[in-house]
């Protein structure tokens, strides 16, 4: 019997999570026709334990679990599944979150039925206290690219189903040591690719906000630089098109760098280029942060920062 959908969850110390995220893809509705690609990135945790006990319950499911001998991050632990993956089609879920009863199934059916290479959901975006729906549109002949770079589509990959053969062919994988936008990377990339693009319109994924340990939760230099570095890699992806967008997604990338990081000074340049303090099209808010930068007032720039975390 073939696959339909190989499901690929990269695991790094995620034992307060790992249960919920896993009980939840084998009691799909369609579960019993898919594989499941465990990649345990060398965590520290008991989250191997875990995995291991839930796979001993559930042998009646197609599941590999691989562990890594040190941590190589995310990126490197999807390639690694993406390597060994026998699905018509894939898909990644993280291994703190969870998804719904038809998610699978739901997402495959669409795309067999439109021939897809990309297939989409919406979701539900967890807090503590509650519990958002998340929808977009999906528009005909719309620039996917450029709705990728503007936030128009989310650039999460988890809400979104690929045919394998598709990313084979293309050459679609990800960018080893690059662990924060790497997502938006590989979407771009798909998104290129095709046209070939439909929608469910439903929430299937629960995206849970709540992990403190989440790899964007706490920002480091180290991960500043992958983060610099993953934008340069798409400026090259785009080849000098849709030089507006890049600015756009420039400018957010510095916001949240400079909210997220303690040390400041050495981020207040990042991205002059930008000029968002002459966009007409910019909030008034923006167009003065990004004026603060110019002058380096850091006093200044901190307080609106204060301002945009309320």
């Amino acid at each position: 019997m073939s696959i339909k959908v190989s499901v690929i969850v990269p695991v790094f110390n995620a034992s307060n999570y790992i249960e919920r995220c896993i009980y939840s893809l084998f009691d799909n509705t369609i579960a019993d026709e898919c594989e499941f690609i465990i990649v345990d990135d060398c965590s520290t945790d008991s989250s191997v334990l875990l995995i291991e006990r839930i796979i001993s319950e559930r042998k009646d499911k197609n599941i590999k679990l691989i562990k890594h001998h040190y941590n190589k991050g995310a990126a490197a632990a999807r390639n690694t599944a993406l390597n060994i993956a026998k699905g018509e089609y894939v898909i990644f879920v993280d291994s703190d979150d969870w998804v719904e009863k038809n998610y699978l199934e739901l997402l495959y059916d669409n795309a067999m039925q439109n021939d897809s290479d990309i297939t989409m959901c919406g979701l539900y975006k967890e807090s503590e206290t509650d519990s958002k729906i998340i929808s977009f549109e999906i528009k005909e002949n719309s620039d996917y690219v450029n709705d990728l770079l503007t936030e128009a589509l989310p650039g999460w990959l988890w809400i979104k189903l690929f045919r394998l053969e598709f990313l084979k062919r293309n050459n679609i994988h990800f960018i080893d040591n690059i662990n924060i936008c790497e997502d938006l990377i590989f979407c771009l990339k798909a998104f290129s690719a095709t046209k070939n693009i439909s929608y469910v319109d439903k929430s299937l994924y629960h995206y849970n906000i709540m992990n403190q340990n989440s790899l964007t939760s706490t920002m480091t230099t180290d991960k500043v630089q992958q983060l610099i570095s993953a934008v340069e890699i798409i400026e090259k992806l785009l080849d000098g098109k849709y030089q507006s967008s890049l600015l756009n997604l420039k400018s957010r990338i510095k916001i949240w760098i400079l909210k997220k990081i303690d040390d400041i000074t050495p981020y207040i340049t990042l991205y002059n280029e930008c000029k968002l303090s002459h966009c007409a099209n910019s909030s008034l808010l923006n167009r003065l942060f990004f004026l603060l930068c110019e002058k380096k007032m850091l006093v200044l720039i901190k307080l609106i920062i204060r301002y945009k975390d309320r």
